[in-house]
C-alpha cells in the first residue's frame, strides 16, 4: 500500500510539473517574484483538510524520478483550418498530408522553445533523456522535482 502512494505521489509531482511546464514554455506566464522567479498560476491543487487528511507519507526526497513534459501545438487555428481542408472534397489541400517534418516545423515547439525548457529543467539538476518538438523527458529526484515545481512539503 506505501509503495502504490509513493508512485501516486511521484506520479502527482511529474504532471505538477508538466503542467508547469507546459504553461512556462507557451508563454503564459504570471508576473515575476523576487530573484528571477516566474508564479504560474493555475499548477498546483489546493490543499484542502479532506486531501490533507487522506495523506500518510512523503516519497523518499532521493528517490529517482522521470518526468515528461508534453508540449501543446502552436499554430492551433492553422491546424484546426488544415485538417477542415484535408477533408473537404473542394479544398485545394485536400488529402495533401503532410510529412511528420513538415507537421513539426509548422505545428510543433520551435528548437528555441524546446531549448529554453530542457535549459531550465537541466539548471534544476534534471538529466537529459530525451527532447523533440512534442515532448522531453529528463530524470532527477523527487527532492528535485518539489524544489523545481515549488510543491509544497504535505508529508
Amino acid at each position: 500500500m506505501k509503495a502504490s502512494l509513493g508512485k501516486a505521489r511521484i506520479g502527482a509531482i511529474a504532471i505538477l510539473g508538466a503542467v508547469a511546464l507546459a504553461i512556462f514554455a507557451l508563454g503564459n506566464l504570471a508576473a515575476p517574484r523576487a530573484q528571477g522567479d516566474v508564479a504560474l498560476s493555475g499548477n498546483h491543487p489546493e490543499l484542502t483538510p479532506e486531501i490533507a487528511a487522506k495523506r500518510t507519507s512523503r516519497a523518499a526526497a532521493n528517490r529517482p524520478l522521470k518526468i515528461r513534459v508534453s508540449f501543446a501545438l502552436r499554430n492551433r487555428t492553422e491546424l484546426d483550418q488544415l485538417l477542415s481542408d484535408l477533408q473537404n472534397r473542394t479544398s485545394p489541400r485536400y488529402r495533401h498530408w503532410l510529412t511528420p517534418a513538415q507537421f513539426d516545423a509548422s505545428f510543433g515547439r520551435t528548437p528555441g522553445e524546446v531549448w529554453a525548457v530542457s535549459e531550465w529543467l537541466t539548471g534544476e539538476g534534471f538529466q537529459v533523456l530525451h527532447a523533440d518538438a512534442h515532448e522531453i523527458s529528463r530524470r532527477g529526484t523527487v527532492a528535485a522535482a518539489e524544489n523545481a515545481f515549488a510543491v509544497p512539503n504535505w508529508g
